[in-house]
């Protein structure tokens, strides 16, 4: 199973969304020893936020990768999305694509997921 969990993201604050051309979504982070980072989203094919609040502190963030997307994670994204897409409809895109799901839990705030072509930690 390949699901790349970004480990130096446990604690930081997400400070900011900025929707960019071409499909691409960046997420700003301040992480817990100050520092700054950011997550690209590039070809995003869909997306939703969640309960922005001033602190958003991450618990984690999941990367996965077309193969090992699960039905539970295929259900929660569509529960979350709130587009009435079916769980079928959506694995299929998926597969057909070879997209992957990233999805942000927070300890407070802010809970998103993205199915995106690629997905870039800088």
């Amino acid at each position: 199973m390949m699901i790349k969990r970004l480990r130096e993201l446990h604690d930081a604050r997400l400070v900011g969304i900025a929707y960019l051309p071409n499909a691409s979504i960046r997420l700003d982070f301040e992480k817990a020893d100050a520092g700054k980072t950011s997550v690209s989203l590039n070809g995003v094919v869909h997306f939703f936020c969640t309960g922005m609040l001033e602190g958003n502190i991450v618990e984690s963030v999941e990367v996965v990768e077309t193969g090992d997307v699960s039905a539970e994670d295929l259900g929660y994204f569509v529960q979350k999305e709130g587009r009435g897409q079916s769980i079928e409809a959506l694995s299929q895109t998926i597969k057909s694509k070879r997209l992957s799901m990233v999805l942000l839990s927070p300890s407070y705030g802010a809970e998103l997921g993205c199915v995106c072509v690629a997905v870039a930690y800088s």
